[in-house]
Order: structure tokens, then C-alpha cells, then sequence
């Protein structure tokens, strides 16, 4: 039997290898179907977001409930000398210390500032946002120093109804520009004016030199003195209507400057230095607000003066 069955397992092995060997696989004989390309979906396009509006938001109320508004009591010390008849002097008649001016610019910025006190007291509602104005002019005359108020054209009103009028009169002396810029007058009607009856002693005080010119003081130091000895803010607002450098005012400066500088300063350019810097030195924050032309100086009040002091401002009740 073993030939047998050797023979029978050649015989199957030899017809294996002879034979296509095709499996188990169950669609022999049929058409192969392909499945259907995959279509992709149109994209959906994003909607644009709208626009961000910011909300207007409503102003800030001048003072919260738990806070009030605090006057102040404000001093224009003014410069009327001869070079305001360039600086600031409207449809200007006559020549030399007979020029006549229209309304100057001096003249309604202060004017605008009463009206800008006065509205802040009004819409407070309290008498403690009621401010003061006051106003002297330093500038020499023929007449003499205005080193007493009734010299200077001084005036001091509250910032009220009804006294306009009488700011507008007092401020009239500005149409006849004359005479010098001592910045020691200023200050000397400085310590007068804050003494000013009617004016509350612990009101907070805040000094304006308006000016168009270098000082021609003859001991810049007493100026500063005298300067550090109020108490309140100080600032200088100068208009520098020419334009004209630095360079170009100091060298003013050596033709204007009085010759008897040798008995306080130990050389001329030392007190030319000492005039130079007095406009700043004798502010608070050593520095002149300066402006171009007299029709900026409203802007410059409103701007370098009340918004750093008074307006919209409130102290803790």
C-alpha cells in the first residue's frame, strides 16, 4: 500500500503546481462596480461680523455725589507795556503813548474765563464752586509805580451774575498800552491782591503773569523772592507775537538792560541769564505757557491753565 499512496500524493502535488490558484474570492466572473466619487459640499461662507459701534458714552459728570467742586480765586497780573501796541492792540489810532486800541484780546480772554467760573459755579449748584476773579495791571506810568491797587486798575469780583459789566469797564485799561515790565510790580500787587476783602482766606489761589516781553527788573533775585513767598499756583503766559529765538531775545536783552547790573550780579551775562530765565523760574512748575499771537491766549487759559486747576475738578467733600 505505501507505493500506492506515494504515487497518489505526487500526483496531486504535480496538478497543484499545474493549476491557477484563484481562492475563495466570490465575485470571479463579475463586473466590478466602482463606488461614486464623494462630492464635497459647497463651502458655506462666513458672514462678516458687523461692525463694532463703540457706544458714545455721555460726559462724566462734573463731580459724584459724594464729591463737590472747590472755587478758587484767580489773579491776572497784566502786562499793558508799549510793546503790547504790536502785540495786542486792535485797529490801533494815535502812535507812541498816545495809541488808542479796540477791544483787546487780554480783554476777552479773561472775560471768557469769568463766563467759564461763573458756568462751573452754576451748574454745581453750590456755593463752594463759587471762584473770584481779580485783575491788576503792573505795567508803570507816567503817573508813576502802581504799587497800590488804586494805581493798577485792580479790580476782584465773584464769579456771578450781574458783575460782568464791571470787569469788562476795569479791563478797558488795556487799550492804552505804555511804559515798561517789571515782574516786580506784578508780584508786589500779587501779595496785595491776595489779602483781597470779600475773597475767603483758605480759597486756593492761582497767579497769572501775562506777558508779551522779558522782564526789565534790575534784581531778578528780589523778583523771585518774592515769587516763593505766595502761597498758591504761579504761572507765566507769554505771547511771542514775533516768533523770535532765544538767541534773539537775549540779545534784546543786552541792549535793553540797565546798566547798574554790576552792583548785584557779578557780571553782565550773569544777569542777563538771571532776566532770561525769570518768566519760568517764578511759576510753580518752572516753565512758560507761550503762545504765538494774542488770539491763542483764550485757548491757552482754557487749556494749561483751568483744566489744571479748576475746572471739571473735584475735591473730596
Amino acid at each position: 500500500m505505501r507505493p500506492f499512496c506515494l504515487l497518489l500524493l505526487s500526483f496531486m502535488v504535480i496538478a497543484c503546481q499545474d493549476s491557477d490558484f484563484v481562492g475563495s474570492n466570490k465575485n470571479v466572473g463579475k463586473p466590478i462596480v466602482e463606488p461614486p466619487p464623494t462630492v464635497q459640499p459647497e463651502p458655506v461662507p462666513t458672514p462678516e461680523p458687523p461692525p463694532t459701534v463703540n457706544p458714545v458714552e455721555p460726559p462724566p459728570p462734573v463731580c459724584t455725589e459724594e464729591e463737590e467742586i472747590q472755587g478758587a480765586h484767580f489773579v491776572f497780573l497784566i502786562d499793558n507795556s508799549g510793546s503790547m501796541r504790536e502785540t495786542d492792540c486792535p485797529d490801533k489810532t494815535g502812535t507812541g503813548s498816545w495809541t488808542t486800541c479796540q477791544e483787546t484780546n487780554r480783554e476777552k480772554s479773561i472775560l471768557a474765563t469769568f463766563d467759564e467760573l461763573k458756568a462751573v459755579f452754576e451748574e454745581s449748584g453750590s456755593e463752594d464752586a463759587l471762584s473770584y476773579l481779580s485783575i491788576a495791571q503792573f505795567t508803570p506810568k507816567a503817573s508813576g509805580l502802581p504799587d497800590t491797587l488804586e494805581k493798577a486798575n485792580y479790580l476782584t469780583v465773584p464769579t456771578k451774575d450781574g458783575l460782568r459789566p464791571a470787569l469788562a469797564e476795569a479791563l478797558k485799561f488795556n487799550r492804552r498800552p505804555d511804559g515798561g515790565t517789571p515782574y516786580k510790580n506784578a508780584m508786589d500787587l500779587a501779595h496785595l491782591i491776595k489779602k483781597a476783602p470779600g475773597v475767603p482766606s483758605e480759597m486756593q489761589k492761582i497767579y497769572v503773569l501775562l506777558t508779551d516781553g522779558e522782564p526789565t527788573d534790575t534784581n531778578p533775585s528780589d523778583v523771585l523772592n518774592l515769587a516763593n513767598e505766595l502761597d498758591g499756583i504761579r504761572f507765566t503766559l507769554r505771547v511771542n507775537h514775533e516768533g523770535i529765538s532765544v538767541e534773539d531775545r537775549e540779545n534784546r536783552l543786552k541792549t535793553q538792560a540797565p546798566q547798574n547790573f554790576s552792583r548785584i550780579y557779578p557780571s553782565r551775562d550773569a544777569y542777563i541769564d538771571a532776566l532770561m530765565s525769570l518768566g519760568a523760574d517764578i511759576t510753580t512748575d518752572k516753565s512758560v505757557i507761550e503762545v504765538t499771537s494774542s488770539d491763542q491766549l483764550e485757548t491757552a487759559i482754557f487749556e494749561d491753565i483751568l483744566d489744571k486747576t479748576i475746572k471739571e475738578t473735584c475735591d473730596d467733600a
